[in-house]
């Protein structure tokens, strides 16, 4: 289980394209390092290496406008996240992609609007 996350536009970017994935991709990769940010922030657990462990997982870009941000320990992840029959969740994660996700949208179309003008 990872979080990935890709910019996509249609193929009216032509001649652009270089610009277009480049400016893409630094917002979609800052866009990560905000998400892990907060999700490190809103971590629900009682130790603090799990919080500090999140903290220092660096995102890797997959593609020039793609990236994924793959959680530590990651079966203990699962279980925090979405809790198990003796355990209620504690999701972070979720919560973070959440808040970051509308202005995401927005800083892609402003982008990509700020290059074909």
């Amino acid at each position: 289980m990872h979080l990935r996350l890709t910019a996509q536009w249609a193929s009216r970017v032509g001649a652009n394209r270089a610009r277009v994935n480049k400016a893409t991709g630094a917002a979609v990769r800052d866009r990560l390092i905000r998400i892990r940010d907060r999700w490190a922030a809103d971590v629900r657990v009682d130790t603090s290496h799990y919080q500090q462990t999140v903290a220092a997982t660096e995102p890797e870009m997959t593609t020039p406008t793609s990236g994924r941000i793959q959680p530590p320990h990651e079966d203990y992840f699962v279980y925090n996240e979405y809790g198990t029959y003796r355990m209620s969740a504690r999701p972070s994660m979720r919560q973070a992609i959440a808040a970051e996700k509308a202005d995401f949208y927005q800083t892609i179309e402003g982008v990509i609007k700020g290059i074909l003008g």
